[in-house]
């Protein structure tokens, strides 16, 4: 699968929706985000069931299938014609939704941060955290109210290979947006003082990199 991080190549953007109002973020910058590259736009969405159920539960899976499409419409009415839609049956929503990805070989995955109350919402935000951490592509994590990046980008960075992966991924879409970047690393009291060495070292690498590529930086 094509990493953002790893070349800076987005066209492939895949939107992740549950049908729910805490999706409308993800879907509204997912389409803006592919329409700005010029990217193919793919949305998704799972249809959840378990067949095991499914001899107690007549057409469960007809059901599922039904509310999965049926959650595609408001992705379908922002991103307009040119977009593609899709389905998958899974028994655990991160399972289609990576699924799905490495089908599409996609870029980028965009979802939302919070899914629906009780049960619910606590399934959504954990399929989407299991798809943060096995996804092998860049995700973007999108707030019920967020819109695409307008005025500044935030790196935090704690000097590890990933977030050297993601400060990769902010200079691409940084160089794309013609954003300037803040980088910043997160001490406490109790660290000690070579963590804190480490991680202003961090900082400062970033920025240099970052500048380096013509992307006005501060940290």
């Amino acid at each position: 699968m094509t990493a953002l991080s790893e070349n800076g190549m987005l066209n492939r953007v895949l939107v992740a929706t549950d049908g729910s109002d805490f999706s409308i973020g993800a879907i509204r910058t997912g389409v803006a985000l592919a329409k700005s590259r010029g990217a193919r736009l793919i949305g998704l969405s799972i249809a959840v069931y378990n067949p095991e159920y499914s001899t107690l539960v007549p057409n469960l899976g007809d059901e599922a299938e039904k509310r999965a499409r049926e959650a595609l419409e408001s992705f379908s009415a922002e991103a307009g014609d040119g977009a593609e839609t899709m389905t998958i049956e899974a028994s655990d929503p991160y399972q289609g939704i990576l699924e799905g990805a490495k089908a599409q070989n996609a870029n980028v995955i965009v979802v939302g941060r919070r899914g629906k109350r009780g049960l619910a919402r606590m399934m959504v935000g954990d399929a989407t955290a299991k798809v943060v951490g096995h996804a092998d592509c860049a995700v973007l994590v999108v707030p019920r109210a967020a819109r695409l990046w307008e005025k500044r980008i935030l790196l935090a960075t704690d000097g590890s290979p990933h977030s050297e992966a993601a400060a990769g991924a902010v200079g691409h879409l940084a160089k794309w947006a013609g954003l300037p970047v803040t980088v910043v690393s997160v001490v406490t009291s109790s660290h000690s003082m070579a963590r804190r060495q480490e991680a202003e070292q961090a900082v400062s690498a970033n920025v240099e990199k970052l500048r380096g590529l013509g992307i006005e930086a501060e940290g």
